[in-house]
């Protein structure tokens, strides 16, 4: 179809407005993350399906999802198109070096405590999972990274976050997950988020969709519950996950009704 026969209808914070696909093309959805919401033909008045705008420029949770996860390359770069390369950076990566190489050689003689490594490694945790991983060395970055937990050093949170949301192939994405669940870290939820999407769109792994969903009921502080619950309360989301949301939300009694609930007493969940 002709780029320029086609009338996207966008919604933006101040409204809504109209641009041809050639142009949203070249342009992207800027800052503000502008939305398609129809198409429509200049020459027929025709309204015409939303798939009929290539998938990489449709701006919508699918393309994004499959962006971040590299299956497709960002037609936009740099307007929350592709992901980062993870910053392996570390102010003095010797003395991190020497941190890890001590702390490995304990914890091949045995399992520590926690209560004993924390004072004299915690500071340093963060940098050591960043270094780790930017190395590739992913056996001792979930050996580091499980001690860090078990320490509850929730510094290494914003760290497993970048790791996450960044283009680094990380071979368990699921032990990151689940380190970001035991340090119960509630700013994860855009990066959890992010995950899911990728899970339920890129990856096609129902299993890591619930995953993630239960991710934030295990976590249970305000964001990740609000989130929860929203995405409870989504058609988008199909209706076996939906349903999972649900029931992991009653089990931890942080379950909201929708606004359709509350408006519609007595109303089937669908």
């Amino acid at each position: 179809m002709d780029p320029d026969d086609l009338l996207l209808v966008v919604d933006h914070p101040w409204g809504t407005g109209e641009t041809s696909l050639s142009e949203w093309m070249a342009r992207g959805p800027g800052p503000r993350n502008t939305q398609v919401v129809r198409v429509l033909s200049r020459s027929t008045g025709e309204e015409l399906p939303l798939t009929v705008i290539p998938l990489a420029y449709r701006n919508n949770r699918e393309s994004r999802a499959l962006i971040q996860a590299g299956r497709i390359a960002s037609p936009w770069p740099g307007q929350g198109g592709d992901p980062p390369a993870f910053d392996g950076e570390v102010a003095d990566p010797g003395e991190v070096d020497r941190a890890v190489a001590s702390l490995l050689g304990q914890l091949r003689r045995g399992p520590l405590d926690p209560d004993v490594v924390r004072p004299e490694f915690a500071f340093l945790m963060p940098s050591m999972v960043r270094r780790l991983a930017a190395g590739e060395r992913w056996a001792d970055f979930e050996a580091v990274t499980g001690l860090a937990v078990a320490a509850g050093v929730a510094e290494v949170g914003p760290v497993l976050c970048e790791l996450l949301d960044s283009s680094l192939p990380v071979p368990d994405r699921a032990h990151v997950v689940e380190a970001l669940v035991r340090l119960r870290f509630d700013d994860a939820v855009e990066t959890l988020e992010r995950e899911f999407l990728r899970c339920l769109y890129a990856d096609e792994d129902l299993p890591g969709a619930r995953r993630c969903l239960q991710a934030f009921a295990r976590i249970g502080k305000p964001r990740s519950r609000v989130y929860l619950n929203l995405l409870s309360w989504r058609d988008w989301l199909p209706p076996a996950l939906r349903e999972f949301a649900v029931q992991e939300l009653e089990a931890i009694g942080a379950r909201v009704p929708s606004p359709l609930e509350t408006a519609r007493p007595g109303i089937t969940r669908r």
